[in-house]
């Protein structure tokens, strides 16, 4: 601090701020840095010198650049998102394409196959035929061999047969077929099918994959999500800007009433949001986390900026959020700070009563998707109470961290595996149960607001348990602020520090 307070003695931030509006990235990234490390813990001294600063000119250069960081961010992440479409389109047209081509393949093989086998069949069925004719004629002729044996039987025999003969010749005759013609031809006209070709799945999905990956690594560089315009460390600054609740500072960033052209720094913050909440992995969920704790920090102690906020439909996109599928590639620890940031915005936006802010609070209620606040609120205890239960430092969750694999709202996906020793497992533990803290903080905010919330829904024994202890480990406290009584429900971790009730 006493560095922050000497070089702002020097006025090291008006000399800076100018440089903002320069062409090169590197200066404009370096300057970004600087006023962020003067503005650390909210040096009271060093965010009075930026609000005079900005109060003596008339130039907007300073929200100016920052709106322009936000547009060059948006593109970028826009144009990634239709690259990524395009290029999935061509996948799916190139494996398509190469399936239909192997299918195609093995379809004419087997067809030409099937024509062979046909037109083999035909011809030994034609010499087949020609034979039995040929046996037929044989058996027409009269037999002239002579036995001088038995010579009467064989007479007889002789004159049977040809009795015989001449019978069939008058029934093959029927329709100018003979009989021997005619179930020749009959065989011939037998339907010939196809065999069904069946293509093994297994060589289909080799061959999808290999082709897949082949084309993911031509453009896998140009696909990777890069932090156009530096707007991490642009929506820290502005984070930095406002840290501590400094009122002056938060209108500005909304209203520049003394400029010539006013820049709504707030609604440009919050309508970024729709541009990267459908697209979280594990190389936007910082941009994602910094963007909800910069929207915190415009709201906290601020109604003007809570309603502007809200009004940008953040609750929406925070309910997307709760209610998509798995951040499959995302480190535990940054979906657990994620979820504190998403909580702590809610907070901010409902924490006060008053006219208005009652007004959005309500509305934040009932926009708000309960079950999916539940569902992060079950799942944080339970599991605290499987970690208590094992007391082991490795940490298992039946194949998927607290037992869900498709709800960011229970924490998505494999998000943990292995082992988590020391210092590192009692921190992510902590970070865990905050976690669940902050999202009872926020329903019991929603049942001061609505006492009959819990009543229209659907809760699981799981629900009500959870719910439960987090109640009995939690107190509340009223006080007076601006003439209007405000309730504050807060964790305590250890009730035998606090004195008794005292109503005043």
């Amino acid at each position: 601090r006493d560095v922050q307070s000497s070089l702002n003695w020097y006025h090291m931030i008006l000399k800076v701020l100018p440089h903002l509006a320069r062409r090169s990235d590197s200066i404009v990234r370096e300057v970004l840095a600087f006023i962020c490390i003067m503005l650390f813990n909210a040096n009271r001294d060093v965010q009075k010198s930026m609000l005079d600063y900005f109060l003596s000119t008339r130039e907007e250069v300073f929200f100016m650049a920052v709106r322009d960081r936000m547009q060059v961010s948006t593109n970028a992440i826009k144009e990634k998102r239709s690259l990524v479409a395009q290029h999935e389109a061509r996948k799916k047209e190139a494996i398509g394409g190469s399936t239909v081509s192997n299918s195609s393949a093995t379809l004419e093989k087997q067809a030409l196959q099937q024509i062979q086998l046909f037109e083999h069949k035909m011809k030994t069925e034609k010499m087949a035929g020609w034979r039995v004719l040929a046996r037929a004629m044989d058996l027409e002729k009269p037999r002239t061999r002579f036995s001088w044996r038995r010579h009467t039987k064989s007479d007889k025999s002789s004159r049977n047969r040809m009795a015989g003969s001449a019978g069939n010749k008058k029934l093959s005759n029927v329709n100018g077929l003979n009989q021997d013609t005619q179930a020749l031809i009959e065989d011939s006209r037998a339907d010939f099918e196809m065999k069904e070709i069946l293509v093994n799945p297994e060589d289909l999905q080799n061959v999808s994959l290999s082709l897949s990956e082949v084309m993911d690594e031509g453009v896998k560089d140009m696909l990777d999500y890069k932090d156009e315009g530096y707007i991490e460390l642009v929506l820290k600054l502005l984070a930095r800007v406002c840290d501590g609740q400094h009122g002056g500072l938060q209108d500005y960033l909304r209203e520049q009433p003394d400029n010539v052209k006013s820049f709504n720094i707030v609604s440009e913050t919050a309508q970024f949001l729709n541009v990267v909440y459908t697209t979280i992995n594990s190389t936007t969920i910082d941009l994602v986390i910094q963007l909800f704790s910069t929207l915190n920090e415009f709201c906290s102690g601020n109604q003007e900026n809570r309603v502007v906020v809200y009004d940008m439909k953040v609750i929406d996109y925070i309910n997307f959020i709760l209610r998509a599928g798995e951040i499959g590639d995302c480190p535990i620890e940054k979906v657990v700070e994620m979820q504190q940031t998403i909580g702590s915005l809610i907070i901010s936006l409902t924490e006060e009563n008053g006219p208005q802010a009652s007004q959005v609070a309500k509305e934040v209620k009932d926009a708000l998707d309960k079950d999916a606040v539940y569902r992060c609120l079950t799942s944080c205890y339970e599991w605290h109470q499987s970690d208590k239960r094992e007391n082991t430092p490795s940490i298992g969750l039946n194949g998927g961290y607290l037992q869900s694999a498709k709800s960011i709202a229970a924490f998505g996906g494999s998000l943990i595996q292995g082992v988590v020793k020391g210092k590192k497992k009692s921190a992510l533990r902590e970070s865990i149960i905050e976690v669940g803290f902050t999202f009872y903080l926020i329903l019991a905010r929603m049942i001061d607001i609505d006492a009959r919330l819990i009543d229209n829904l659907k809760l699981t024994p799981e629900n009500i348990k959870a719910f439960e202890y987090y109640r009995k480990n939690s107190l509340s406290i009223e006080i007076v602020k601006d003439d209007i009584l405000q309730k504050v429900n807060f964790r305590v971790k250890n009730k035998s520090v606090l004195r008794e009730e005292v109503k005043e």
